[in-house]
């Protein structure tokens, strides 16, 4: 038996995750896309929490659209949501860099998703210097063609903020 050469076998191992994500036709997975569109869009909303663009928001969240956050907060709706992105209570509160530690997306059924994780979020405040760890959990629908958000609920992770 011939020993492959390594060039050869770089390639075979870096195209393997490729064919995982094919169906049998050779086409993406079922699903695939739609998880590739809401990525995308997840990570839309946490560059518009930095940039305080509540406008990269609209399209993306649905008229019923509701937002859940720490416990014993009342429900707050979607112009409420993205009134607070464009101006926060705190305006000494300035987000200047979100990152997913986490960020798992799952189809719950053709036009129905979840995406669930964890963001660090790095900033200032007047007090200095800020980190925040936040869980969210989002839950997405197909309307037609688009996706849009439904609803939104996090918390701060215990022991995750500095």
């Amino acid at each position: 038996m011939r020993a492959l050469p390594i060039w050869m076998a770089a390639m075979v191992l870096a195209a393997a995750p490729v064919a995982r994500a094919q169906g049998p036709d050779g086409n993406t997975a079922p699903g695939d896309s739609d998880i590739v569109t809401i990525r995308d869009k997840e990570n839309v909303w946490a560059e518009a929490i930095v940039e305080r663009d509540s406008s990269a928001l609209v399209p993306m969240l649905a008229a019923e659209y509701v937002e859940l956050a720490n416990a014993g907060q009342p429900m707050v709706k979607r112009s409420q949501s993205l009134h607070a992105i464009a101006y926060p209570e705190d305006s000494t509160h300035h987000v200047s860099r979100v990152a997913f530690d986490e960020l798992n997306i799952r189809m719950t059924a053709r036009d129905r998703a979840v995406a669930e994780g964890i963001v660090t979020e790095v900033g200032t405040n007047r007090k200095g210097a800020i980190t925040e760890r936040i869980r969210f959990v989002d839950r997405w629908v197909r309307r037609g063609q688009r996706w849009v958000c439904v609803s939104s609920m996090f918390t701060p992770v215990v022991g995750g903020n500095k």
